[in-house]
């Protein structure tokens, strides 16, 4: 899915430059937010001020005036590396969130989808053999939705039919257990909540719409989603605005609470699968009615804001990831009309999250247009949903993937040399560090021309984000033994994933860390060179 437009390259001058601010020792080292200056990347986005379709002055919906500023879809990388550090392998859960973890394993599959990246493959099966005791099935019937369409994505990235037939059994107990007859119709919010809410209903169209256009000669599904829609249509839920809003009240009328975001995005979403199903452009043309309305009432100054921005911070665990919600759907219906003022809308969003939002150790925070706040799991996965819009280019080849490694120490013999290039963040090399250090050692197998090395410490393999490797550098050299010449020097490192620009030509890499995590081990998922 290709959101953004083509991206041009900058001309790299030094010989080795860090798109991590956190690299380089500079005098605010300690400062917690990001720069709110443009960060130096290697895509650059120009904003247009034609708009190609009309003709006319091209504004965002929001009203921001355009800037050229650039967007680095490694940014996507970043966080994700740092959203894992949230998650627990051993649960297979996100800070052992139920409901947050169904949302960051749906944006870690669009992730993996839309960048190719298989370093977090494993996570998908992981969750799903650690928690499918219950088929996913709980007392809330908008979790139990929100799992079906996940798992329905698992099923489209890996093909195991497992995911499609628990999707089945959730959409299943759905229609026999939560469609009621009150209001006319709907699924309530759960067996002890009668309540006649947007969500769980937006998810409910949503989930039988995919399951039709995954199922071939379906008509069971179909007619459910259809009648859903058509259901909300009448029931009172969107209001004059054209937004929903929280739901209905005890007569059956709209209860004029909060149009929160997601919401307005879950129904972007549903719309786009009935379109996807019957090919009836009523359902696009109501996706984008919507889409617009609830950027101008919910992004007036371009960012996208919930209702209750200010006070959030006390806010509950799943509003923090309402936004993300919005995002993700919003995405999908771009990537099928290509609206250019929902383009903007979207390069706004993530420039100004990843400028302004941002700790030194990419922990994103609720407020997207600033300052940082706190990170937590539900922050996180809300800004990876909207950085996964960055991302532009899929299958990027690692030069270092399955090649011939060594390593100076490791503290296990699982921990050796080849878990650094397996391609896989369930692995790593680990090393006690004695006062030289530790260091990895790559061949190539012939010399290559390099632009970019990455590498994932402790936060991106589910570890703390106290033990991401803090000095390193990365040295090149024409032996497995040297000698070495240092391009890249890197201090006061906080990330769980960190890129290094360079412009060079070499067989044999060496990564050397000098100074690992808190407790003086080096902790390395991954170690790439493209």
């Amino acid at each position: 899915m290709m959101l953004l437009r083509p991206l041009a390259c900058v001309a790299l001058v030094l010989l080795f430059i860090s798109c991590k601010r956190n690299e380089l020792v500079i005098a605010e080292k300690d400062q917690n937010v990001g720069t709110t200056s443009p960060p130096t990347g290697e895509n650059v986005i120009i904003k247009g001020t034609i708009d190609p379709i009309t003709g006319e002055p091209l504004t965002p919906v929001g009203g921001n005036p355009h800037s050229t500023y650039t967007i680095d879809e490694n940014w996507a990388q970043q966080a994700v590396a740092t959203m894992q550090s949230f998650y627990n392998p051993t649960t297979a859960l996100w800070s052992g969130s139920w409901n947050v973890s169904a949302n960051s394993l749906s944006a870690l599959i669009d992730f993996t989808r839309l960048s190719g990246n298989k370093e977090y493959l494993h996570v998908i099966s992981e969750v799903f053999e650690k928690n499918k005791a219950k088929n996913f099935i709980t007392g809330s019937y908008e979790a139990n939705a929100s799992w079906a369409i996940t798992w329905l994505k698992a099923y489209d990235l890996v093909g195991d039919k497992r995911f499609l037939e628990t999707a089945k059994l959730i959409a299943d107990d759905l229609d026999a257990s939560a469609w009621t007859g009150e209001c006319g119709g709907g699924i309530i919010s759960s067996p002890e909540n009668k309540s006649k809410l947007a969500v769980p209903n937006g998810l409910y169209i949503q989930l039988m719409g995919m399951l039709h256009n995954r199922i071939p000669n379906d008509v069971k599904y179909v007619a459910l989603a259809v009648k859903g829609w058509a259901w909300v249509l009448t029931s009172g839920l969107i209001n004059n605005a054209n937004l929903l809003n929280n739901g209905l009240n005890d007569k059956c009328k709209n209860d004029g609470l909060n149009t929160w975001s997601h919401a307005q995005g879950i129904y972007l979403g549903a719309a786009l699968e009935l379109y996807n199903a019957l090919a009836k452009r009523e359902y696009l043309d109501k996706a984008r009615e919507i889409a617009y309305s609830a950027v101008t009432a919910l992004a007036p100054q371009g960012t996208l804001k919930e209702g209750n921005d200010i006070a959030c911070g006390a806010c509950l665990g799943d509003e923090r990831m309402f936004k993300g919600i919005f995002i993700r759907n919003i995405r999908e219906l771009q990537a099928v009309i290509k609206d250019p003022k929902i383009g903007s809308f979207m390069e706004d969003n993530i420039n100004q999250l990843w400028n302004s939002a941002r700790s030194s150790s990419d922990l994103l925070g609720f407020h997207w247009q600033g300052p940082f706040d706190t990170g937590d799991a539900p922050r996180q996965t809300s800004g990876v949903d909207l950085l996964n819009a960055a991302i532009v280019t899929k299958n990027r080849v690692n030069l270092a993937l399955n090649r011939v490694a060594q390593v100076s120490s490791s503290c296990a013999a699982k921990e050796a040399a080849v878990a650094a290039v397996d391609g896989s963040a369930a692995t790593k090399w680990c090393a006690i560090l004695k006062p030289e250090g530790a260091s990895l050692v790559v061949d190539l197998g012939a010399q290559k021309d390099l632009k970019l090395f990455k590498v994932l410490h402790a936060g991106a393999g589910g570890d703390s984000l106290d033990y991401n490797t803090r000095n390193f550098e990365i040295s090149t050299g024409d032996s497995a033994s040297g000698p070495w010449k240092d391009v890249v020097v890197a201090v006061d490192n906080t990330s769980s994933a960190s890129f290094h620009k360079v412009a060079l030509k070499t067989r044999y890499i060496r990564l050397h860390v000098a100074k690992g995590g808190t407790d003086g081990i080096a902790r390395i998922y991954e170690f790439g060179a493209e």
